[in-house]
């Protein structure tokens, strides 16, 4: 045995060493003969058949005989051994893993050799040591014993009727020796016929040797064939070998077949049919003929030469029209006698057929462009061939890009590939519209045939495109004098999408500055004026417009307007006329004035020129005009007393074309020097101001004179007052700067000053201010709210609150006061002189406890004006309500014998007033003698004060009284009536002690299972009585209805995963009282549906050399079936479906040499007319190559077999390694197991084949292994023999 660690294929050779658990075995019987051996011929011989389930476990043999796993005996017979028995030494197993032995098999390998008989074996289970078999039905004449061995010697042909055996309690059947018939159960017996013994190449032998005596079985059953039992029982039968001088042909076995390649050559040979008779002369002259057995259409093709034997064709054969062949070949010698054997001839597969689209060969799909990527087409795809000239692959043809992917499920039990085109790209119907695709389905013979399909696939267009510009900004110019509604820019956005699905619409976001001065045409994108343009107010528009066909595609683009001006502004002088004085005697060249003119437009249309209109020839004279900035300057010096005046026109002139002008008046007015003291007309001036007047208020005029007649200026001299008063510089208004407040200031006395410029006035104007009163304070409350407290007592019409407000203007209207409120009470009544504010309504604490409103206060004054408060007022509780009871419960109930203080009933009372006036108590004012039984606590809780006894009283009647603790207490009172109920004395009892229940099929959660109901004497409802499951129950699969005591599943229960037996107990609770009884639910497959075992397999592949499919073993019934049974792999499991396959009519597993290395699970399905089961499988996979075998360790255990190792040892011995080698579990792989010692010569000869020693394939013969975990794992396991890959 050989073990080791996986390496880190990270780290170096060198770091840690490569070792691989192998575990080898060699099977006797497969060893290459030694060189210069004659090679021997074997052939199936028989077959041992055990009761109890029992088969060998594994392969046992002799140099003669060979008996492998299933029971199957593989002869070599030659003259030297033709009577010579062979005992082997076979070990036994059941199924189960409960019954193992050692069976001694004698066998005469000649003569089974040449019956070709099943050996039935029927063993004292007493005495299970050893059994001898010989064929039964081998012999010239038969001497049938009876257990007393008394015989009679029949013949063959002959018949005997009523021969009497006695059977042995081990009774079997064996369906192969039909020919035995029992009548009835008496056990009489009528032979038939006897199949007489080929004189062959062992005759001679036999008859040298003399007679043959051994023990034989003969199996009989019941003559209806339908009804059960069935019997057997072994005889004594002696052989013997008569010459006789006619005998019939014979042929070496009674079954043949051949194979024959479907469209052969007519003429083609099949088989020979060879018969011998050991007659001579005219007896030994064979003639042939065959006969269909099954198909009468089979004579049509093939047919028989009636000397030679010869098998051939006569006719073109079609595999997928018929596949096999049986017929009867008949050799018939020239006395009349035969002998009849069947040919089955099967026609094997070439590759004559292409595969086939089932579903149509053109197809015609429209997909749009949006499509996700999944299927868009199914087909079905068959190919009538067999084998791999039926596996079909697929390939696309002018795939674009690979926008689409051929994808089929592996073929169906039927050979039809269900297929399915997928979408595997996104598709663009801008890019391509159209695609012309070419399924091609091409199968895996050689020649390979191909077929194909084709797939026109439409994109339809869908909007997906964004709009584009041409541009991101677009730059327009615009005349201020473009009229409205004239277009001045049109955009124009285009798609890739189809003009009959996208349409391009225009939405003008945001404009900057903001405004309506453009309209956008939301289909066209036309953009025109929408309101009047004006250069000179706005010269630049930035718009925001977006272009769209769906709401996600959306495309942004900025127009930026520029406005252009035009000549359409005059220019426009600032003043209407410009006058000036100026002083005599200036010097020239001093300017005078200048004029100044505006014009709104831009650039030369804005551009002004001044002129002197008229060219007036004396205003040149005296005065220069500066053409470009307006200035007027004296040209000489001017005099006052030559001319005091001078008057003309000046024009402005833009640049425009045509241009605009503008003239205005200009006078000059010459003025004499000054040489007077300005005079004030009036030195004292009187004024009355109302106060709060505001600013600018005139007060008084003042006026002062000068002869020289120059203007004057005028000065408020009161500095002091300069903050509430103003003179006007030039006309002497005095008016107000700000309000005059009477309570501040009553009069105020102002003096004002004229100058001419170079005099100030001598005497001083005297102005005399009164201020007059106006209403402009509020009166106001002495504080922001009243807070009163009055008793609900309070008597009507008295006195609440007094409100009052104080007005410190002067005593008139404009301090008289009144008092009003809008939302005051109904309560209340206010006085609206003396805001004394009384009682009006009784008022009520329940009721209302507290009231918030506003009063106010305002004088006569005009306007009014006025100012509120809050009164506040709090209704202080007396006690004038009496609680009540609320509780409608006025009865109640209480088990006699229970302790004091246990609550009967809750009474609730309210008292609407507060405080101490609604703190409440109770008492039992009524029924003195229930006071000793019965108390009433604080919160109205009525409990019991002492045990009660239902005998001694029943029931009681209580009035109970509750009162306030107000200073004068108010009370009311209540009936209750207290039952006294007798207490629960009965436990209750199940209608059974015990329930049991079978579930032999696969229960969905929450189904009923059972139902446990229970009673009590009591007088009580049954759902008063609960169930439960208690702990140590199987919460995981049953659960209780706590209520009605139905159990139920917990979950999905499946007879093959839970089978088992469970027993628990239930509990029914009521009151203090309980009771259990014992549940029993067996689970176990139905005996009529055919359940298969679970199987656990570890399997080591050579993996680069093994056949396309191994068959691992078939799996085991949990009990007889008489039904026909269909195996097949659960569907939902795709990793079996992959690298498993089970063979539909044997149940047999193949693993694909292509499988991964894993752990797989799934189920098998067995399907029979009396139900589906299944059995779960678990498979195990590694492989190994020549480098792990080259550094394989082998370990040498003491005892034990290959089915125990696995079963039980292998998992304990992989942990024990880690902790003996430094690797985890994982990486430690056990690869065969092989039993008996191994001595060092046989490791050295293991080595050897290694090197040498290969198959026909170029394999070590003996290095793939398979072994299947044995029975001892758990009692649902199956056995499956180890056997060679």
């Amino acid at each position: 045995m050989g073990f080791g660690c996986r390496m880190d294929p990270t780290k170096t050779p060198t770091s840690r060493m490569k070792l691989v658990l192998l575990l080898l075995a060699l099977v006797a019987s497969e060893v290459a003969s030694r060189p210069g051996e004659p090679r021997q011929k074997w052939r199936l011989c028989g077959f041992l058949d055990l009761p109890f389930g029992l088969s060998p476990v594994g392969n046992f043999g002799s140099r003669t005989v060979r008996l492998d796993p299933s029971g199957s005996l593989h002869c070599s017979c030659s003259d030297e051994n033709a009577v010579v028995p062979e005992i082997i030494k076979a070990d036994l197993a059941d199924g189960e893993g409960k019954f193992f032995t050692t069976l001694n098999v004698t066998i005469y390998p000649c003569l089974l050799a040449l019956c070709n008989q099943r050996m039935t074996s029927s063993v004292d289970v007493s005495n299970f040591t050893s059994v001898e078999l010989f064929p039964p039905s081998c012999a010239k004449s038969i001497i049938l014993r009876k257990t007393d061995d008394a015989g009679i010697e029949i013949s063959v042909g002959s018949k005997l009727q009523k021969l009497r055996c006695e059977l042995p309690p081990y009774i079997s059947l064996s369906q192969t020796l039909s020919r035995y018939l029992a009548e009835s159960d008496t056990g009489v017996v009528n032979v038939r016929w006897l199949v007489p013994l080929d004189m062959g190449s062992c005759a001679g032998s036999l008859m040298r040797n003399g007679p043959l005596h051994a023990t034989a079985q003969l199996v009989f059953r019941n003559s209806n064939e339908n009804e059960l039992p069935h019997f057997s029982s072994s005889l004594q039968a002696r052989h013997s070998i008569v010459r006789r001088s006619n005998n019939p042909p014979s042929f070496v076995s009674s079954y043949y077949s051949a194979q024959v390649p479907e469209n052969s050559p007519i003429g083609t040979l099949v088989a020979t049919a060879e018969a011998t008779d050991i007659d001579e002369g005219i007896n030994e002259e064979l003639i042939y003929t065959m006969v269909p057995s099954t198909n009468h259409l089979s004579a049509e093709f093939f047919q028989i030469h009636n000397t030679s034997g010869q098998i051939t064709t006569k006719a073109d054969i079609d595999r997928e029209e018929m596949a096999g062949h049986s017929f009867h070949v008949t050799a018939t010698d020239g006395s009349g006698l035969d002998s009849t054997v069947i040919y089955s001839i099967s026609v094997t597969d070439e590759n004559d057929n292409a595969p086939e689209f089932t579903t149509g060969n053109s197809y015609s799909l429209t997909l749009d462009e949006d499509r996700n990527l999944n299927q868009v087409l199914s087909f079905l795809v068959v190919d009538p061939d067999e084998g791999t000239n039926s596996q079909v692959t697929f390939s696309l043809q002018n795939n674009t890009g690979n926008t689409f992917v051929v994808i089929a499920l592996p073929p169906s039990s039927s050979g039809t590939y269900t297929s399915s085109l997928f979408l595997a790209q996104p598709l663009d119907y801008e890019t391509l519209n159209l695609y012309q695709l070419t399924i091609v389905a091409m199968d895996a013979g050689d020649p390979s045939r191909t077929s194909s399909a084709t797939v026109e696939v439409s994109v339809g267009d869908v909007v997906d495109n964004p709009p584009v510009f041409t541009s991101s900004e677009f730059l327009v110019n615009v005349e201020e004098s473009t009229p409205i509604g004239t277009v001045v820019f049109r955009l124009n956005a285009t798609t890739l999408d189809s003009p009959d699905i996208a349409t391009v619409s225009y939405h003008l976001q945001e404009t900057s500055p903001p405004g309506f001065r453009f309209y956008l045409d939301i289909n066209t994108g036309a953009i025109s004026v929408h309101n009047e343009l004006d250069y000179e107010q706005q010269t630049l528009y930035s718009l925001s417009v977006t272009a769209q066909t769906s709401p996600d595609l959306v495309t942004p683009v900025t127009v930026t307007i520029t406005i252009l001006n035009i000549n359409d502004n005059s220019p426009d002088f600032i003043r209407s006329a410009y006058s000036v004085n100026v002083m005599e005697g200036l010097p020239v060249g001093r300017k005078v004035l200048t004029v100044r003119a505006t014009d709104d437009d831009d650039g030369p249309p804005g551009e002004i020129r001044y002129f002197i209109a008229g060219n007036n020839s004396e205003i040149l004279s005296n005065f220069i005009l500066n053409s470009t900035t307006g200035e007027v300057f004296t040209r000489t010096v001017l005099d006052y007393e030559t001319r005091i005046e001078y008057s003309f026109e000046v024009v402005a002139r833009d640049r425009g074309d045509p241009a605009r002008s503008d003239h205005v008046a200009v006078t000059i007015q010459v003025e004499d020097q000054n040489d007077e003291i300005p005079v004030f007309v009036s030195l004292s001036h009187y004024a009355t101001v109302p106060e709060n007047s505001g600013d600018g208020v005139s007060v008084a005029q003042v006026e002062a004179e000068d002869p020289d007649g120059p203007s004057l200026e005028y000065h408020l001299v009161s500095t002091q007052l300069r903050s509430l008063f103003s003179v006007d510089l030039a006309s002497g208004l005095v008016t107000t700067r700000e309000d005059l407040d009477w309570e501040e200031a009553v009069t105020y006395t102002l003096e004002v000053s004229a100058s001419d410029g170079y005099h100030v006035s001598l005497e001083n104007a005297r102005v005399y201010v009164t201020v007059s009163d106006v209403n402009d304070q509020t009166p106001l409350f002495p504080s922001s709210g009243y807070r009163v407290e009055v008793s609900e007592l309070e008597s009507l019409n008295g006195t609440v609150v007094v409100v009052e407000a104080i007005d410190i203007d002067e005593e008139g209207p404009n301090s008289q006061l009144m008092y009003w409120s809008t939302n005051i009470p109904p309560y209340f009544t206010l006085s609206p002189h003396s805001g004394v504010m009384t009682l009006a309504e009784p008022l009520d604490y329940e009721n209302k406890a507290y009231f918030n409103f506003q009063v106010w206060a305002g004088d006569s004054g005009s306007p009014v004006l006025s100012s509120s408060a809050v009164v506040e007022v709090t209704v202080l509780d007396e006690n004038d309500n009496a609680p009540q009871f609320t509780s409608s419960d006025r009865s109640g109930s209480v088990y006699e014998n229970e302790p004091a203080y246990v609550g009967v009933l809750y009474l609730i009372a309210t008292d609407a007033d507060s405080g101490s006036n609604s703190q409440l108590e109770y008492e039992i004012i009524a029924d003195q003698s229930a006071r000793g039984s019965f108390l009433v606590d604080e919160m109205g809780a009525v409990k019991t004060s002492r045990s009660l006894d239902r005998e001694e009283r029943e029931s009681y009647n209580l009035t109970i009284e509750v009162r306030d603790k107000g200073s004068m207490p108010l009370s009311s009172t209540i009936e209750v009536h207290i039952q006294v109920k007798d207490k629960i004395d009965y436990p209750p009892r199940f209608s059974s002690i015990s329930y049991e229940r079978e579930i032999t099929v696969y229960t969905p959660v929450s189904t009923p299972l059972l139902t446990v109901s229970a009673s009590t004497r009591d007088d009580v409802a049954p759902t008063s009585i609960l169930y439960s499951l208690p702990i140590g129950a199987n919460r995981t699969l049953f659960r209780i209805d706590r209520s009605s005591g139905v159990i139920s599943a917990a979950t999905n229960i499946d007879p093959v995963a839970h089978r088992g037996r469970y027993s628990f107990h239930v509990a029914a609770q009521h009151d203090r009282f309980s009771a259990t009884a014992s549940v029993l639910i067996d689970i176990l497959p139905n005996s009529k549906i055919p359940w298969l075992r679970s199987l656990t397999a570890y399997v080591t592949l050579f993996t680069s050399l093994l056949s396309p499919w191994t068959t691992l073993g078939a799996v085991a019934l949990e009990r007889p079936h008489d039904k026909p049974i269909t195996y097949s792999l659960s569907s939902s499991d795709v990793a079996a479906h992959r690298w498993f396959s089970v063979n539909s009519l044997t149940g047999a597993i193949s693993l694909s040499s292509a499988a991964r290395r894993g752990h797989y699970r799934f189920d098998i399905i067995a399907t029979s007319e009396l139900g589906v089961g299944k059995g779960g499988v678990e498979v195990y996979v590694q492989s190994v190559t020549n480098s792990t075998l080259d550094s394989a360790v082998v370990v040498d255990f003491d005892g034990g077999s290959e089915i125990y190792f696995v079963s039980v040892t292998l998992e304990n011995f992989a942990a024990a390694l880690t902790g003996i080698v430094p690797c985890s579990r994982d990486q430690v792989e056990i690869v065969g197991v092989q039993e008996g010692q191994i001595t060092d010569s046989q490791l050295s000869l293991l080595s050897e084949r290694k090197a040498s020693e290969t198959t026909s394939r170029g394999r070590p013969s003996w290095i793939d292994y398979v072994l299947i975990k044995g029975p001892l794992v758990s009692k649902t396991s199956s056995v499956l023999d180890p056997m060679r890959v």
